[in-house]
């Protein structure tokens, strides 16, 4: 790929046949997620002055890995990884004053991202820790995911139901009995049958609270049951599809993305449908539905390790980094939390760090107390 072209495309000069030529290039070539990801954790927390020409001359020569995406990057995301990894190669050549620490934190903030609760049928709980392996007879754990075997349950006793705790600055992966996988982000929580049995009529989960992408087994596997996720009074049926859903407790709103297939949305006497690439955010206070146009990419990017904010206002930006660095924010003028920004983020990057490039780009402040980040 050319320089020239590279420029042009940020500078929205490309010609039809050029923005061909450089789509191809893109979904082909190098592996711009892993070396991002590296070099924003070798990167410092310093604010610089940015180079561009000196810097895509580094871009350039630095990107030589490939990688494929099953979902494309749509275009506003690229120009924010891209920029997000101009920023960091630069970063490592600039010398500058970060945002104001107090005390004496390491480097990385350490949190034990890998103890989630497994809550049986009977009330018992097991903490799963990574690298410590659990076994019953139905499901097996490495700590770090949960596997469920083969439907096996059998009309006559009642299912019995497991529930599954992600804590603040935790993730992880889960395969249902259905081989419906299912991905859960920090502070989140599901409640799904052990094993879907075959006297019910429909495959039923339900999210708690929290934020959950799902892959769902088809229907036709399944003798054509339909899959349900119910999630604060609103169901999801969907036959065999790709989605996320959004519905954390401290939140009056259910955001619900689709990837592919199909879903159908009810909530009382609402029913919508939606298609790959919308997303529907439902009002609980107003019980109204807004449908709109989104990239999927920036909906879904915490799966694949990254935070993706896109033109979001400071409060949305600073819950999310709460949740994963297990922090408390305080905004000294309430009028900052409207402040909106633009970026890509590693989810293995340092919180001074994400902080730091923030603060670089808006007139605000940071100051970090142990676990409290103060905005002003």
């Amino acid at each position: 790929m050319e320089f020239k072209l590279i420029q042009k495309y940020i500078n929205g000069t490309l010609s039809d046949k050029e923005q061909i030529e450089f789509d191809t290039w893109l979904n082909s070539s190098p592996e711009h997620q892993e070396y991002y990801q590296s070099v924003l954790r070798n990167s410092t927390n310093r604010p610089i002055e940015i180079d561009s020409e000196k810097g895509w001359v580094l871009v350039n020569s630095k990107l030589s890995k490939t990688f494929k995406l099953k979902h494309f990057f749509p275009y506003a995301a690229i120009l924010a990884l891209t920029f997000g990894v101009l920023y960091a190669i630069l970063a490592e050549q600039n010398n500058a004053e970060g945002h104001k620490i107090v005390g004496s934190p390491e480097k990385e903030q350490v949190i034990d991202r890998n103890k989630p609760t497994l809550t049986l049928d009977d009330g018992s709980t097991i903490v799963l820790t990574a690298g410590k392996n659990y076994t019953d007879s139905n499901v097996t754990s490495n700590g770090t995911e949960i596997i469920y075997k083969k439907d096996s349950e059998k009309g006559g006793a009642a299912t019995a139901y497991n529930i599954l705790t992600i804590p603040r600055g935790g993730q992880f992966f889960l395969t249902l009995s259905d081989k419906t996988k299912v991905w859960l982000n920090s502070e989140s929580k599901l409640k799904f049958p052990k094993s879907f049995s075959d006297k019910e009529a429909e495959r039923v989960v339900e999210l708690l609270y929290g934020e959950a992408y799902f892959d769902v087994s088809s229907s036709e596997l399944h003798n054509g049951k339909e899959f349900i996720v119910i999630s604060k009074g609103q169901n999801i049926q969907v036959l065999g599809t790709e989605f996320n859903i959004k519905a954390y407790a401290n939140q009056e709103y259910i955001a619900t993305t689709l990837i592919e297939g199909k879903v159908q949305l009810h909530y009382g006497d609402l029913e919508k449908s939606l298609k790959p690439n919308q997303k529907s955010v439902l009002n609980l206070k107003s019980t109204s539905i807004q449908i709109s146009e989104v990239d999927v990419f920036d909906e879904i990017s915490w799966k694949n390790g990254l935070f993706s904010f896109k033109d979001l206002p400071l409060e949305e930006i600073m819950e999310t980094l709460a949740r994963w660095y297990d922090i408390e924010v305080f905004f000294a003028n309430p009028e900052l939390t409207k402040v909106k920004f633009t970026g890509v983020f590693s989810k293995k990057q340092a919180i001074d760090n994400i902080l730091t490039i923030i603060e670089s780009t808006n007139e605000l402040k940071f100051e970090t107390i142990g676990k409290t980040v103060k905005v002003k």
